[in-house]
């Protein structure tokens, strides 16, 4: 596989196609890379990419599975101890163009060297950049990491669905995928102001990792349901046992509601939560499976949500009821709803459980078995002792060869030239009469053999004094 320019080091990262965790194809899907001493679901030891780069988190590239291809890369946080074998670190990379396969291992690489300049395809959750845009599809309305400890969250798509207020006991929580946001089930909310990206139309996905404490009676994780009308809001609930809850207005104000029956929600664990709605069918799932919906109809047909001018909240009802007591964390909202396959391999690949790693240092020129790989590499591709061979020395000419066999075995042309055999890159000149020493040799080039010599025929002829040399002997 060809090496990206001359990055030193890289490592291979598959995602296994068994094992039911990819079941469909994915298009631009953010898969989180996750960096530690134990990680991916084989618990691989990374820290030497630690090692290398301390805390130079910019001097990495990841590509796709042809080595040179680079997908972007959004850090949610790289956090470098001084040691490297504590430290840790939260990636999400993806591309517009790129795919998962779910019947065949989708492999890519990622490449770290700390002589590298720093990389402008890695983004940062806040930064804004190009490089953090480009990992999410445009499908996705809002995606907050919430792993900022004080102020502002930041939205990593483009559509800057910040936060304008955060009211919460720890915004320094441990969570799910590094740091989220503890709720205390009293008046802790964040609030996001409208947004002309919420106005998501006939389709909408809506999911979080949550951590409850506790749940009393209701418990909102995001509510766009202010006041008459509204627009959307899930929630889980403890009156029939511990459901998931959806609900969906119209343009006119019509509420719909669904919600599954006993999700069985245990406080002071992580559940992955996410409620679709697709153009007819309100959907559930959790930690990657779906959840049959209960009492309430989720075959709704064909509606377009509301567009109403409702900030958004997370952790309570805009109205100050409904507060979850607990932790939040990977909020994200979509335009579409997500299928049951990206739900599945979204829930695997945030328990970073979908993918393996090799690591391996840039091989030497020698360690090439075939001439794209090697002109890839900036090595050179060259006939040595008639076997072609990958090395890093310019490659022999056809002077070089000193014998018949290596000098033809590389392409090369063996030919006598004033009275001396020689490899040249050109074809040998064709001999003349005068040249050939022998009768068969003569006659059976046209010439007369005469009185022991080879000239122009008939015998008598003026003969010319040959040429150069010509093809054969040695």
């Amino acid at each position: 596989m060809a090496w990206l320019s001359d990055w030193a080091y890289r490592c291979k990262i598959t995602i296994d196609s068994a094992g039911a965790k990819v079941t469909g194809n994915l298009d631009w899907f953010p898969i989180l890379v996750y960096i530690s001493s134990s990680c991916g679901k084989d618990n691989q030891d990374l820290t030497t990419i630690f090692t290398e780069l301390g805390g130079n988190s910019k001097k990495i590239a990841v590509t796709k599975a042809d080595g040179i291809t680079e997908l972007y890369v959004e850090i949610e946080r790289w956090n470098f101890t001084g040691t490297p074998a504590t430290s840790e670190a939260w990636m999400w990379v993806s591309k517009e163009g790129w795919q998962i396969s779910s019947v065949a291992d989708t492999e890519f690489y990622i490449y770290y060297d700390g002589t590298k300049p720093d990389n402008v395809n890695i983004g940062l959750c806040s930064d804004g950049s190009a490089a953090t845009h480009g990992v999410w599809d445009s499908d996705y309305v809002m995606v907050h990491h919430l792993r900022e400890t004080f102020g502002t969250h930041y939205d990593s798509t483009s559509n800057n669905c910040d936060t304008k207020s955060e009211i919460v006991i720890d915004q320094d929580a441990a969570g799910k995928i590094n740091g989220a946001d503890e709720f205390d089930g009293i008046n802790d909310n964040l609030e996001i102001a409208d947004n002309v990206a919420f106005d998501v139309g006939g389709e909408i996905s809506m999911e979080a990792w949550i951590y409850p404490h506790s749940t009393g009676n209701r418990a909102d994780i995001l509510n766009a349901d202010e006041t008459t009308p509204a627009r959307f809001l899930i929630r889980i609930q403890r009156t029939w046992g511990g459901e998931m809850w959806m609900t969906i207005r119209d343009i006119t104000d019509t509420g719909y509601d669904a919600f599954t029956g006993q999700a069985d929600f245990v406080n002071n664990t992580w559940y992955h939560i996410v409620c679709t709605y697709d153009g007819t069918w309100m959907r559930f799932y959790k930690n990657g499976s779906e959840v049959i919906a209960g009492t309430f109809p989720n075959n709704i047909g064909s509606i377009t949500i509301h567009n109403i001018t409702n900030d958004v909240h997370i952790g309570q009802h805009p109205i100050g009821v409904n507060r979850f007591n607990g932790i939040i964390d990977e909020l994200r909202i979509s335009k579409i709803a997500r299928s049951s396959a990206w739900n599945k391999a979204n829930y695997y690949s945030s328990m970073d459980n979908l993918v393996s790693y090799i690591c391996e240092e840039m091989p030497l020129c020698e360690d090439y078995d075939n001439q794209f790989d090697c002109e890839e590499a900036g090595c050179n591709w060259c006939c040595v002792g008639g076997v072609w061979v990958c090395q890093e020395a310019a490659c022999p000419t056809c002077p070089d060869y000193d014998n018949q066999a290596d000098c033809e075995a590389c392409g090369c042309n063996w030919c006598l030239i004033d009275d001396v055999w020689q490899c040249v890159a050109e074809e040998c000149p064709e001999p003349e009469c005068s040249d050939y020493d022998n009768q068969i040799d003569c006659e059976a080039a046209g010439c007369c053999w005469c009185d022991g010599v080879c000239q122009d025929c008939p015998c008598g002829a003026p003969g010319g004094g040959g040429i150069a040399g010509w093809v054969g002997g040695g």
